[in-house]
């Protein structure tokens, strides 16, 4: 990663040093971990003055720098309601991390699919409607917005965080693609913009947004719309694609 792309990202997002991270999560304390993806593992971090944060240290592959890049790039740029703020980031003696705003109710894949038994867990009609119109909201915020517009291209209920409100926020973007830059040329020298006139990546975004209403519905992992894959479900002709915690 060359110097001007360090300071082009400073421009965004204030940088953390790597001692800073490490006292906020006591030096990686295995205790602290609250989630383990492909790019990396994240932790839960407290700074000296208080503020809880999330750390997202990533796996030492040369192939996440692009992937790096491109979440400052794009998360250092927008704020939105709906998307997970970004609040800074580190890159010192080859190791790379991303600080953002911790979110209190995690994933709504963990709501979903690995909730304990128990009321509090359940999710009503009212809630999830609430959380499918955050998700959409921030979704067409991104493809219409008038600084960067991208192509989330992984839009799922693992990259869907929920706050203390149960408010969603859009995650995970290392494998978008910017659309649009209204504001001239790329900053990071590293992301891929396509014609705005392509309605390919906006296409897949609302593909992947349909298979999440059907999740929220069903309460089924990624649940496919063909009648050969719900098995027993399929009676008399009929698909019960309710979630169970929806009836009665």
């Amino acid at each position: 990663m060359c110097s001007t792309q360090i300071m082009t990202m400073e421009k965004y997002v204030r940088p953390l040093s790597l001692e800073e991270i490490k006292l906020a999560t006591n030096d990686f304390d295995m205790k602290n971990e609250i989630g383990f993806g492909y790019m990396g593992v994240m932790y839960k971090a407290v700074f000296p003055n208080g503020l809880l944060v999330a750390v997202k240290r990533l796996h030492k592959f040369e192939s996440f720098e692009k992937e790096f890049l491109l979440e400052i790039d794009i998360l250092g740029r927008l704020r939105h309601r709906n998307l997970v703020q970004l609040l800074s980031f580190c890159f010192e003696m080859g190791k790379k991390f991303l600080v953002y705003k911790y979110m209190s109710n995690g994933t709504l894949h963990q709501w979903l699919h690995s909730r304990p038994q128990g009321e509090g867990m359940k999710m009503g009609w009212s809630l999830r409607l609430r959380i499918a119109v955050g998700v959409a909201r921030g979704l067409a915020w991104l493809h219409h917005n008038d600084i960067l517009r991208v192509a989330h291209l992984k839009i799922t209920s693992q990259c869907s965080l929920l706050d203390d409100k149960f408010e969603p926020k859009i995650s995970n973007f290392g494998n978008s693609n910017i659309l649009m830059n209204t504001c001239g040329a790329l900053s990071s020298g590293c992301t891929f913009v396509v014609p705005h006139s392509s309605p390919s990546p906006y296409k897949d975004d609302v593909y992947s947004f349909g298979i999440l209403l059907l999740e929220l519905v069903s309460g089924r992992e990624r649940p496919s719309v063909e009648t050969e894959s719900l098995g027993d479900d399929v009676c008399d002709g009929e698909i019960n694609m309710i979630d169970e915690f929806l009836i009665g």
